[in-house]
């Protein structure tokens, strides 16, 4: 039954535009096609295809159980990426999820990631065009947040254990100061307002003791964020420029009630 439901979520997905290794193509249109216009987004194999399949699995398993309660909880979540001022943030998180159904959870969660960095770099009194120019030690605080929410299909593996794999939007909001020794600002561009996005989750629950209501909950995700803040002018640097994916991992405990 396993290996059914497996050769079928193969096929729905080859089906839905993506290739046998993981990545989703967009459709020609009008005979144009569109991966020459603007880069292609790659779902990352783990993620994309875990939980894809976990989720058609949950929804033709005769083996779902009711979710007994609400819940509420905090994580310490790490992340990474190709952003160098992001490419290895943690920090904190918090969420809440009520059911739906007997199957299906919606979850609202919120967490911020943050990185400091310092290297050499260069500082100007002005800059586009730049002048007064000079090269000294910059340090880079960057910080994201991002406000979730999910649709979770929920599979019970036994009365201790669940898995919820599933997805949803993301509003995010980044903050970025670099700053040089001498006190002058370095010539780093960053959003200003929020920036949409879509993430993709996979997550476990255990709960270790039956009588309290307490569950420790372990989640791998891929979040992708798209920044929409790209100068013109060459001048500045603005690494937040297009999509960027987040590979996380978090670790939480949960009260139910």
């Amino acid at each position: 039954m396993i290996m059914i439901v497996l050769g079928r979520v193969e096929r729905a997905w080859v089906w839905a535009g993506g290739e046998p290794d993981g990545t989703l193509l967009p459709r020609q249109k009008n005979g144009i096609d569109p991966t020459q216009d603007m880069p292609v987004i790659g779902f990352p194999k783990l993620a994309s295809r875990l939980c894809f399949t976990m989720t058609l699995a949950t929804l033709f398993s005769g083996g779902i159980s009711p979710l007994a309660s609400q819940e509420a909880g905090g994580f310490w979540i790490r992340s990474q990426s190709d952003l160098e001022e992001l490419s290895e943030p943690n920090g904190f998180g918090g969420y809440a999820s009520v059911p739906l159904a007997e199957w299906l959870q919606l979850r609202a969660s919120y967490d911020r990631v943050s990185q400091d960095s310092k290297e050499e770099g260069e500082v100007c009194f002005h800059y586009a065009p730049n002048w007064g120019c000079g090269t000294e030690l910059v340090g880079t605080s960057t910080s994201l947040g991002s406000l979730r929410l999910s649709l979770l299909p929920t599979f019970r593996l036994g009365e201790l254990l669940r898995m919820e794999a599933g997805g949803g939007i993301s509003f995010s909001q980044i903050s970025a100061t670099s700053m040089g020794e001498s006190g002058r600002k370095a010539n780093l561009e960053s959003p200003k307002g929020g920036q949409l996005g879509y993430v993709a989750l996979v997550s476990m629950g255990l709960t270790p003791i039956r009588r309290l209501p307490l569950t420790l909950v372990g989640t791998a995700s891929s979040h992708w964020v798209g920044f929409e803040h790209c100068v013109s002018y060459e001048e500045v640097y603005d690494p937040f420029c297009g999509t960027t994916n987040f590979s996380e991992i978090s670790v939480g405990l949960a009260l139910n009630f």
